[in-house]
């Protein structure tokens, strides 16, 4: 009875998805193709306890919890939810180098790819630029106008520093399907091979997560993630 419950609420949300969306097809917005499985559910960002809810609020007094004094806890579409299943994905992201009032920037700082996929970076700053690649051990000057292509071939973050910039950008390289939870932390992945697997979820600066789904032929399961400090990063199943 649970699972049927799970499966008819991720269905009920996808064919809300689709009525909010101007009623276009349902397999483009979420439900599988005849034969195939799909996955639904919500991730939430969870506050250490005594931790500011917004980046601005403060930093954490222990010195190991540091990098996630910069999370926005209200923003869980800076996750990437896939499945895991050592493939090659491939496909493309696009970052570029923007100009602004304190110089140079990455954007977007977040962005998805395959493993064997390529991440392009575009300058679009009036000068030349020098992008580092550490993963990859990579280090370019890109003329402006210019662009950068860089091929990800291993699965894991891939940080892209540019010179004079505050901040680096992170590639996410996925070894399956992935999605990006949209604000209010719902996501859907579809189109899927039946089976037992895990997905995962994963945020540039807190713990990742994951979860053990069966998938079914012509049914959607559900997962949902909470992710913070302190929490479980072992698998459980999910239906």
């Amino acid at each position: 009875m649970r699972v049927r419950a799970a499966i008819i609420a991720a269905a009920t949300w996808l064919a809300a998805c689709a009525a909010q969306q101007g009623g276009g097809p349902l397999h483009e917005l979420g439900v599988p193709a005849p034969g195939t499985a799909g996955v639904a559910g919500t991730v939430r960002l969870v506050p250490h306890e005594g931790a500011p809810s917004h980046p601005d609020g403060g930093g954490y007094g222990d010195r190991r919890l540091h990098d996630v004094r910069f999370v926005d806890y209200s923003k869980p579409d800076s996750c990437v939810v896939y499945l895991d299943v050592a493939g090659r994905p491939g496909g493309l992201a696009h970052l570029a180098v923007e100009e602004s009032l304190s110089g140079v920037r990455l954007s977007p700082r977040l962005a998805v790819v395959g493993v064997a996929g390529e991440v392009v970076i575009e300058n679009r700053a009036p000068g030349a630029v020098v992008v580092s690649l550490p993963a990859v051990d990579r280090v370019e000057r890109i003329e402006a106008g210019a662009e950068l292509r860089v091929r990800a071939e291993r699965a894991g973050p891939l940080e892209v520093f540019v010179l004079g910039a505050d901040q680096p950008a992170r590639v996410w390289v996925s070894p399956g399907p992935w999605a990006r939870p949209d604000a209010s932390g719902r996501y859907a992945l579809t189109d899927l091979p039946p089976g037992r697997f895990t997905l995962r979820a994963w945020h540039p600066r807190l713990p990742a997560s994951a979860a053990v789904v069966e998938l079914r032929p012509d049914a959607v399961a559900h997962a949902d993630f909470e992710l913070g400090v302190g929490r479980s990063t072992g698998g459980h199943d999910a239906h």
